[in-house]
C-alpha cells in the first residue's frame, strides 16, 4: 500500500477535488500529454492536450479501458495511420495540486498497451489493455501445422479447375 504525498493529501481534503492527468503514449516518437498546461514531471515537459479517459474495468485477469484524443487538424489520426500503434506502451497518471511536482506526486492509474484503434474521426479512440488482459485473450498455441517441409517439389503438376498447373521454384 502506498501513502499519499503531502500535495495529494492536501488536494483530496478539499471539498471539490479534480485530478489532472498525464498520458504517455510510447509511439516511435513518444507523446507526453497533460490535461493542464505547464506540467514538468520526471524530467519531461508534458504538452497540454484535449483527451478523455474512461470505461476502465477489470476483465479476464487484466484491465481494459479507452482514451479519446481530440483530433485537431487530424494530427493524432495521422500518427495512428502512419505507424503500427497496436502494442505500443501506454502510461496514465493522476496528479493533484500545483507545480513543482516531486517524483512521487503522480499516482499511476494504468500501465499497459494499445489494443486497437476503433475510431478515427473528430476523436481518435484508443482501446487499452494490460499485458495480462491481452495474454488471456490470445492463445499461446500453434493454430496450424507448419507445412513448409511438406511442400510439393518444383515440376509437380496439379490438376486445377479443368487445367494443369506446373509448380515452379520461387526466385528470391
Amino acid at each position: 500500500m502506498r501513502s499519499l504525498t503531502a500535495k495529494t493529501s492536501s488536494a483530496t481534503a478539499q471539498t471539490v477535488t479534480a485530478p489532472h492527468y498525464l498520458l504517455a503514449l510510447h509511439f516511435s516518437t513518444p507523446l507526453y500529454l497533460a490535461s493542464r498546461p505547464g506540467v514538468v514531471w520526471n524530467g519531461i515537459s508534458w504538452v497540454q492536450a484535449d483527451f478523455t479517459v474512461g470505461n476502465f474495468s477489470s476483465r479476464r485477469g487484466g484491465m481494459q479501458g479507452e482514451i479519446r484524443l481530440l483530433n485537431l487538424n487530424d494530427a493524432y489520426g495521422a500518427v495512428v495511420l502512419n505507424e503500427e500503434v497496436r502494442g505500443a506502451k501506454v502510461g496514465l497518471w493522476s496528479l493533484y495540486g500545483e507545480p513543482p511536482y516531486t517524483a512521487d506526486d503522480p499516482e499511476m492509474l494504468f500501465s499497459g498497451v494499445i489494443d486497437g484503434v476503433p475510431e478515427i474521426g473528430d476523436n481518435v479512440r484508443l482501446t487499452l489493455s494490460t499485458q495480462a488482459g491481452i495474454a488471456s485473450r490470445v492463445p499461446n498455441i500453434p493454430l496450424a501445422v507448419f507445412l513448409g517441409e511438406d511442400m510439393p517439389v518444383p515440376g509437380t503438376v496439379i490438376h486445377w479447375s479443368g487445367g494443369d498447373v506446373t509448380l515452379e521454384a520461387r526466385n528470391g
